[in-house]
């Protein structure tokens, strides 16, 4: 076997290296690991929404009405929360392992036994940390009557350990839910997460406040950093959402209904020290001038600058969404759309496909006349313009609760398979499975490339067989094999189908200068 070593370079910088997989004369090829070459290629997944059957997820133990589910990026495992339909109606979690179109879930335990208030609950697992979760939560026992609670946990298997609760003891509270982000982990810095503290009584106020977790599940918070008053604003229960910005450390998106209108803000975190830093927001910014609630936003992470922001309308029942971007503190907010099939629906939850730029997925549910139903819409986002495909995916024709946070939705990992995500959503008493939570496998059409901007390194100068040895013209070299048609002095670039063009979007990689029609100068790129 001929592997990439000082003594197989010829030559105009070229390498007799052996292929894994056929390559054709004139491909781009990428390095493997072992020192074998592969041809450029491109795998494209169908549609499917959904591609599984159904999966109940919380066993023989019936569901309230709150659902809310998150992946962990990390390994893949689901965490899923809700909240027992019948009293004393404690909070349970369970965690399911995905094979292909299939769900399989472990049995569901209760993470508090006390009461649960009906409306409030949520995960979030840590993106720079594998197994580690938080819970949020809100209480409705008498001694802790709607007060917020989080609470950290680590995953083993099925299993899962919690730490010690957090109780935001100061007044009472509003909710809590997934159709809030109300609580987000800073993909940039592991273990630190904020958190939306909404306070009702006396001078109510909405505040982000900062914490960090111990290995040891221990969770420590800063000092609250008000964004929102209730002098003309309803900031609380369902009028706020944080997230953060992938593409930008320590940037934080704030969206909250105030004086009758949908607003956002930018929180910026200090950064020398802690969590004690605190937060310090940009100017409060109008998105739309419409009575809106049920917010839900997500950045995406393919795109610098770019989100995407769902809401209810009051005055018209319909879900409405609009793209936008933040440079900055300058916000720049597109066109608001109507969510198709969308009309007196609501639990909004809205993700971007990590595998790909500028498409993402809605899940929410709306009534079509005789009952609600659980549909998914995919969209497009080009600049601040967003578009929605005409007709939703109807997941299931069982009745689902007409109710706020009956859906939920996260993506799986993309090495995983991309465009992969899972769907949830929570079903009525009368439906077949009373009370059960139905959960799915679905498949967005996508397309994956074996080749990076770092893996890609030259074109193959002749057809070589599989476990052949052949010439591959480096990065640094000139390639003149299989190659035509090119216009000289034109930058040329290996798209993720092994084709050779001018395109120069993700995931192409650039190769360099055409100097002739049948020769390109290839760049040295490490």
């Amino acid at each position: 076997m001929s592997k990439l070593t000082d003594n197989t370079l010829l030559p105009g910088k070229t390498a007799k290296l052996t292929a894994s997989g056929a390559i054709v004369a004139g491909k781009p090829v990428i390095l493997n690991s072992d020192g074998t070459v592969t041809q450029v290629t491109e795998t494209a997944y169908s549609k499917a929404i959904p591609s599984g059957t159904e999966s109940r997820g919380n066993g023989s133990t019936e569901a309230n009405m709150n659902i809310d589910i998150d992946v962990d990026p990390n390994t893949g495992k689901v965490a899923m929360v809700f909240i027992d339909v019948d009293s004393p109606k404690y909070g349970f979690i369970v965690i399911g392992t995905v094979s292909g179109t299939t769900i399989t879930w472990g049995t569901p335990s209760a993470f508090k036994s006390q009461e649960m208030y009906s409306y409030s609950m949520g995960v979030r697992f840590d993106p720079n940390t594998a197994n580690s979760f938080v819970i949020t939560y809100m209480h409705n026992h008498s001694t802790y009557a709607q007060k917020q609670v989080v609470v950290a946990g680590t995953v083993s298997g099925t299993s899962v350990t919690l730490g010690s609760e957090l109780n935001f003891q100061a007044g009472h509270n509003t909710n809590t839910s997934l159709y809030n982000n109300i609580i987000a982990w800073d993909p940039n810095t592991a273990g630190r997460f904020v958190y939306i503290y909404n306070k009702e009584s006396g001078s109510g106020h909405s505040s982000l406040i900062l914490c960090t977790v111990s290995s040891s599940r221990a969770i420590t918070a800063g000092s609250e950093k008000v964004y929102a008053n209730s002098t003309g604003n309803l900031a609380g229960w369902p009028y706020s959402s944080v997230i953060w910005n992938p593409n930008v450390a320590n940037e934080l998106l704030v969206t909250y209904q105030g004086s009758g209108v949908a607003k956002c803000r930018v929180g910026t975190v200090g950064t020398t020290g802690d969590h004690t830093d605190g937060i310090t927001y940009g100017t409060e910014t109008t998105v739309a001038s419409n009575y809106a609630y049920y917010f839900n936003a997500a950045f995406d992470t393919k795109t610098s600058n770019s989100f995407v922001m769902c809401m209810s309308n009051a005055s018209s029942g319909n879900g409405e969404a609009l793209a936008g971007t933040l440079v900055g503190s300058t916000f720049t907010f597109g066109t608001k759309v109507t969510i198709p099939q969308g009309g007196s629906g609501s639990g909004f939850d809205v993700k971007f496909d990590p595998s790909v730029a500028g498409k993402l997925v809605c899940i929410y549910y709306s009534h079509d006349g005789s009952n609600y139903r659980a549909r998914v819409n995919e969209g497009s986002i080009s600049g601040t313009t967003l578009s929605w495909n005409s007709t939703a995916d109807v997941l299931t024709t069982e009745p689902l609760d007409g109710n706020a946070n009956a859906t939920s939705l996260a993506f799986m990992p993309v090495g995983t398979s991309p465009g992969k995500f899972i769907a949830a959503y929570k079903m009525t008493s009368s439906a077949t499975n009373a009370n059960a939570i139905g959960t799915k496998v679905c498949q967005r059409a996508s397309t994956t490339t074996n080749m990076t901007a770092t893996n890609m390194i030259g074109i193959a100068d002749q057809a070589i067989a599989n476990t052949a040895s052949g010439d591959i013209s480096l990065k640094g070299g000139l390639a003149t094999g299989g190659l035509s048609g090119l216009t000289p002095g034109t930058d040329y670039y290996a798209q993720g189908n092994a084709t050779i063009n001018t395109t120069t979007t993700s995931p192409a990689v650039k190769l360099g200068k055409a100097l002739s029609s049948t020769a390109i100068n290839l760049e040295y790129r490490s």
